[in-house]
């Protein structure tokens, strides 16, 4: 997949996937930097619209996958990428559902280090996508923004950690603890389909370097 051109441009359009994810991710930190417990159903059909554009755009790409002539491999690769990418972007929709779901109508404020992490990562995999475009050019900028990917990653972690632990510590309503845990743990998937990401990339620049 790195070294060959194609009838259409599959990195501008993974880059295109990554850019809903980024998009989608913006809008959670928009509701949650401005809460309000009644915009959350607005916020949801706005993912919503999001990821229904980012899923006619891997739809159009995988059918054009199918009417290209190139190995089952890269095939693969591609469609693993894509599907990564737009896992990330209806992750993030199925946090702002459960804020609708659950009727969440106060926030929890050590969310908000996680949602702006999750931020950061979205556009650090968009970075990695761009770099791999140029991958023949510039070799090292793969992965120096995998590298740069994986310090915002671990930085994610311990924000969620922390903002767990605080959760336990101060939280003695059973439902409502079990509300936000779920949201945490969905939103923690997010943030493990990012990294899911920059590992196929790297993998994927080795297989083929």
């Amino acid at each position: 997949m790195v070294a060959g051109k194609r009838r259409i441009d599959y990195f501008e359009i993974l880059i295109k996937l990554s850019r809903y994810a980024c998009s989608a991710a913006r809008e959670l930190n928009e509701l949650l930097r401005c809460w309000s417990a009644d915009a959350a159903a607005g916020k949801l059909q706005r993912i919503h619209i999001i990821r229904q554009a980012a899923g006619r755009e891997q739809s159009a790409m995988v059918k054009q996958l199918a009417e290209e002539f190139i190995t089952r491999t890269e095939r693969e690769d591609i469609l693993r990428l894509s599907g990564e990418i737009n896992g990330i972007t209806e992750k993030t929709e199925e946090v702002v559902r459960k804020f609708c779901l659950y009727r969440i109508k106060k926030r929890y404020d050590d969310i908000l280090p996680c949602a702006a992490g999750l931020l950061k990562e979205t556009e650090a995999v968009s970075r990695i996508f761009a770099a791999l475009a140029d991958f023949k050019k510039k070799p090292c900028r793969v992965e120096e923004s995998i590298e740069a990917f994986r310090v915002l990653y671990e930085e994610e972690k311990e924000y969620y950690a922390v903002a767990t632990r605080s959760l336990f510590e101060k939280t003695s309503d059973a439902v409502l603890l079990l509300k936000w845990d779920n949201i945490f743990r969905q939103l923690a998937q997010c943030s493990e389909s990012c990294k899911t990401a920059a590992d196929i990339v790297e993998y994927t620049v080795m297989k083929n370097s």
